[in-house]
């Protein structure tokens, strides 16, 4: 399990890079005026979300609630109930500003994107730091 909190580290590391990129997007001085470089970049975004998303569901948090540590289970447990809602709202975000919608209300998109962004970064930042940094030490850099 070691290795997939290697993994799952490495995965916060690329959605932030892929997190900033969206938002260089936003607000490079093309946007709104062409959509299509930051609808791309908010897709390649949600592809790896959903990716992690899945992983966490499958392994991380099983293996957690399974833990021998009681309070292990009962962290992985919290963190696993306060989830379901994050993601909830990133994919209700993520269907509802279809292009149509986007290029109705550009400045409603980068603010609600911006928000969302922030939501997953802070709890990313809580992952690393509740669950990664206390099983297994941050590499050396």
């Amino acid at each position: 399990m070691l290795d997939r909190f290697a993994r799952f580290r490495q995965q916060h590391r690329e959605l932030q890079k892929l997190a900033a990129d969206l938002v260089r997007e936003l607000y490079d001085g093309t946007f709104p005026d062409d959509i299509m470089p930051t609808l791309r970049a908010r897709a390649r975004f949600c592809g790896q979300l959903r990716v992690h998303a899945a992983m966490e569901d499958e392994a991380l948090y099983p293996w957690l609630r399974g833990h021998p540590d009681a309070e292990l289970r009962d962290i992985g447990q919290r963190l696993a109930d306060e989830l379901g809602p994050i993601y909830q709202t990133f994919f209700a975000y993520d269907e509802s500003w279809t292009p149509d919608e986007v290029r109705r209300d550009p400045a409603a998109f980068a603010l609600a994107t911006s928000e969302v962004l922030q939501m997953l970064h802070e709890r990313m930042v809580h992952e690393n730091r509740t669950i990664y940094d206390r099983v297994v030490p941050r590499p050396p850099r």
